[in-house]
């Protein structure tokens, strides 16, 4: 099982994201949180779970909630480099790849 790495800015989105969902509506945020632990697992147990993206990335969308992870596949872990809104801003986070 691969380690999870979070880029800083992808760990501030869904930081932000959480705080988002909770103050809309209470316990969402809780749910969104649990629902990306799920993702982080299966991602650590079957790196190549998410669909192919762009520039070799991998897009894992998450269920019940607008927001999917970005990541690579490294040789020793899997680094998240977004944690993206599927309807914002598409593309935003490529720069932190190159």
């Amino acid at each position: 099982m691969k380690p999870l790495v979070y880029h800083r800015a992808a760990e501030s989105e869904f930081l932000e994201a959480v705080h988002w969902c909770e103050s809309e509506r209470p316990g969402r945020g809780l749910r969104l949180d649990a629902i990306v632990l799920q993702a982080e697992q299966q991602i650590q147990r079957h790196s190549h779970s998410g669909s192919r993206h762009i520039r070799g990335t991998r897009r894992l969308v998450l269920p019940r909630f607008p927001y999917a992870l970005i990541y690579l596949i490294n040789a020793d872990s899997c680094y998240v480099v977004a944690f993206a809104h599927a309807k914002r801003r598409p593309g935003y986070w490529r720069e932190r790849i190159t």
